[in-house]
């Protein structure tokens, strides 16, 4: 074939519109790998047997109305190219390209939700903008070759129907069954969009047909996250029903300006200047903090605080260490990004002149903590070198005992020490000791589901969480060594856990679900003058904020002034918290999880087996409103 043999435009359409169509059916044999989320549509509010049913059927419409307009699209591209130059080579090539871009996309997205249950391209589109994909995402040699291979073969198939369909359709015309098939496809495309907008809209559709579509609508790829791209409202709060009552609730994040804190900080100045070291471990369960995994560690909090309770605010990194150091809900996270706000406690600490050094082994600019919680640090990092979680984590240790050598004595100093390889567990850097066995060599996430035995994914987790802990050693070894450890507060925690399928449910990693697993952490603070002990009450990130601004910075606010949070060193009762993630958050409380979607679905669970009833869900609401909205300006 002459690559730049010249063809009759009307032809090339011709091949396009059919090859694109062909592509579609193979396209969505891709609904199968969403077989297994399929309970969720049987766990719609307000469901009936029709409103069930329903669900299964707009699923299948909606998928085949989606996988067909991304081929739409693509068509579309070789249509214009087609238009200026009709070279049948070229275009053969473009659409084999852009068919298997299509057919490769949805197939890893089938992957990810079934791990996550979420769809996550728009992450990592940021992840790549901001190039840090390697660091972000690993995946094990073994994971590479099978992309690489499945990418491979899926091409030359590609272009095997591509030469195939050429030789049928450049002959025939078909234009009754052309029309036939552009009408069936209009006329699917019509309902499924706009039953989708009017569901979203809460108009035309009640009770459990409404929650079937956004339901439905939140598994097939990207049909809720483009609609609400397209058409969002500017209309932040919805009522939902629960019960038969109607609930205001906050649907998406709000980017208004600030008002934070509400009122100046009156501070005054503290008696001594302690030094603060937080120390953050990527991605920790709560119960990989133990004698054998975490032996160094462990032999410190035997002197400090442990709090055995203790819950992040959100599921995933950006929001957990929102809650940690703003102490608010991750729901602000988008403003205080595009207002470039940083937290009242780095500032305060710049006020009584303490050196910061910031050392982050994952690229700080994912999320974009250089444009928040640390937007006012000078001579910021923005990356470790190292080409691996391994060799990052490291540096950071050396960078931050070079850093205790190089400061001054005369003033003091806050660290904040982040490290990665628990996340990146699966890459195939290992450190030295790996104790826990059996462990995988190779990770082969695109075969996990609900019923994979965790452990040896546990085991190589923890295996690097055993390397992060020597790494925390020879850091509290330095604050002992040079005698700190009597005026210096040293908080060792997670800004999320990691699932490991625990709940036979088919929840791996983080991001996806408001479990314990990947919502409860370990929290240790050593703090001078204070007894070691265990704290079995609940606390979470938001109050560790509070917890310093008083008792360290000299600072006299009432708390509600900048944060959410308690004191940690007070066990009074916490009726609920919010927790964050990528697309979504949730409300949590000792009773149920309230989890809202941004479309305006949601979804309860109760903790134990008594119903609470809507009284109390509706005051807890009303309580997170003001939360809420309490820091932006009226």
């Amino acid at each position: 074939m002459n690559f730049f043999q010249p063809s009759p435009r009307r032809v090339l359409y011709r091949w396009l519109g059919w090859f694109f169509v062909t592509n579609t059916l193979i396209a969505n044999l891709v609904i199968f790998g969403y077989l297994p989320l399929f309970h969720t549509l049987r766990s719609i509010p307000d469901a009936t047997l029709s409103s069930s049913i329903f669900a299964y059927f707009y699923f299948v419409l909606a998928f085949f109305a989606q996988t067909s307009l991304f081929m739409f699209l693509g068509a579309l591209v070789c249509f214009i190219v087609a238009t200026i130059a009709p070279w049948r080579g070229f275009i053969l090539t473009l659409g084999t390209l852009l068919g298997t871009v299509v057919v490769s996309a949805l197939i890893i997205d089938t992957v990810a939700y079934r791990l996550f249950h979420m769809h996550y391209a728009v992450v990592g589109f940021q992840v790549i903008k901001v190039g840090a994909l390697s660091e972000v995402i690993t995946l094990g040699w073994r994971e590479q070759l099978i992309a690489g291979v499945s990418l491979i073969t899926l091409l030359l198939l590609e272009f095997s129907l591509a030469m195939w369909l050429w030789r049928i359709f450049s002959k025939q015309t078909y234009k009754t069954a052309s029309k036939v098939t552009m009408g069936i496809l209009v006329g699917i495309w019509l309902f499924v969009f706009t039953a989708f907008g009017s569901a979203i809209a809460n108009y035309g559709w009640q009770g459990g047909y409404r929650y079937a579509i956004l339901r439905a609508g939140r598994i097939v790829p990207y049909l809720s996250q483009i609609y609400l791209a397209l058409f969002r409202s500017d209309k932040a709060i919805m009522p939902i029903t629960i019960d038969h009552a109607t609930i205001p609730v906050v649907m998406q994040e709000i980017n208004k300006p600030l008002h934070y804190p509400l009122h100046p900080l009156i501070c005054e100045k503290p008696k001594q200047k302690l030094n603060i070291v937080v120390i953050g471990v990527d991605t920790w369960r709560f119960d990989s903090m133990s004698r054998q995994i975490t032996p160094n560690i462990y032999n410190f909090a035997e002197e400090a605080l442990q709090f055995k309770n203790h819950f992040s605010g959100g599921n995933c990194t950006g929001p957990g260490l929102f809650s940690l150091f703003y102490s608010l809900p991750p729901n602000y996270w988008k403003a205080f990004l595009n207002h470039t706000q940083g937290p009242v406690f780095i500032k305060r600490m710049q006020e009584l002149n303490y050196q910061m050094g910031v050392f982050l082994s994952a690229p700080i600019k994912f999320p974009r903590f250089d444009k928040t919680i640390f937007v006012d640090v000078k001579s910021l990092n923005i990356n470790t070198p190292g080409a691996s979680s391994i060799a990052r984590d490291h540096k950071i240790t050396e960078e931050f005992l070079d850093f205790l050598k190089q400061r001054n004595n005369q003033q003091p100093f806050f660290s904040f020490i982040f490290y990665d390889a628990p996340h990146n567990y699966c890459e195939s850097a290992r450190g030295k000791e790996n104790p826990f066995q059996p462990a995988v060599n190779n990770c082969e996430r695109f075969s996990l589901d609900a019923s994979s035995n965790p452990s040896p994914y546990l085991n190589l987790y923890n295996n690097k969480v055993y390397f992060i802990d020597q790494e925390i050693g020879k850091v509290l070894a330095a604050l002992k060594q040079q005698n700190l450890l009597q005026n210096t507060i040293v908080i060792i925690t997670g800004d999320h856990g990691e699932e490991m399928n625990d709940g036979r449910q088919g929840f791996w990693g983080h991001a996806s679900d408001y479990s314990a697993y990947q919502l409860h952490v370990p929290m240790i603070v050593y703090w001078p003058g204070h007894h070691a002990s265990q704290m079995k009450y609940g606390t979470t990130h938001y109050d560790v904020v509070p917890t310093i601004m008083e008792k360290v910075l000299g600072c006299q606010n009432p708390n509600t002034d900048y944060s959410v949070g308690s004191s940690l060193l007070t066990s009074s009762y916490r009726p609920y918290f919010v927790a964050g993630s990528y697309g979504d958050y949730a409300i949590i409380s000792p009773q149920e999880i309230l989890r809202v979607y941004p479309d305006g679905d949601y979804e309860l669970s109760h903790l134990n087996s008594h119903r609470q009833g809507h009284a109390l869900i509706d005051q807890r609401m009303n309580e997170v409103l003001k939360d809420l909205q309490a820091y932006f300006q009226n």
